[in-house]
């Protein structure tokens, strides 16, 4: 996370199916999911929807996913088995880019 954005990198991803597919379309989804326990079965996540950008840092590529809804469901409960869903927009005044420099 930096900012309000999520940048994630890896190994040479300009060779990924990730890499192409934002370079043809910058919609981007990001799921997190979980079990929060096993005994009662309770599964939690998130879904980040937004756009996403190459930029380049110290000459490698990276994404930057800025997000514009957010689902998330069991991550705010104390009911287990009965996940609370939950969606936010995030208006777009809201989400700075970072004034970190951007070296690693």
């Amino acid at each position: 996370v930096e900012g309000a954005a999520i940048v994630t990198a890896g190994f040479d991803i300009t060779h990924t199916v990730r890499y192409r597919n934002i370079q043809n379309n910058p919609r981007a989804t990001l799921v997190i999911d979980d079990l929060a326990t096993a005994d009662p079965w309770s599964p939690r996540g998130i879904k980040i929807t937004g756009t996403a950008e190459i930029e380049q840092v110290n000459g490698a590529p990276r994404f930057r996913i800025t997000p514009e809804v957010i689902i998330s469901w069991a991550v705010n409960d104390t009911t287990p088995g009965i996940p609370k869903m939950e969606r936010r927009e995030v208006p777009h005044s809201t989400v700075p880019r970072s004034t970190v420099p951007l070296s690693e």
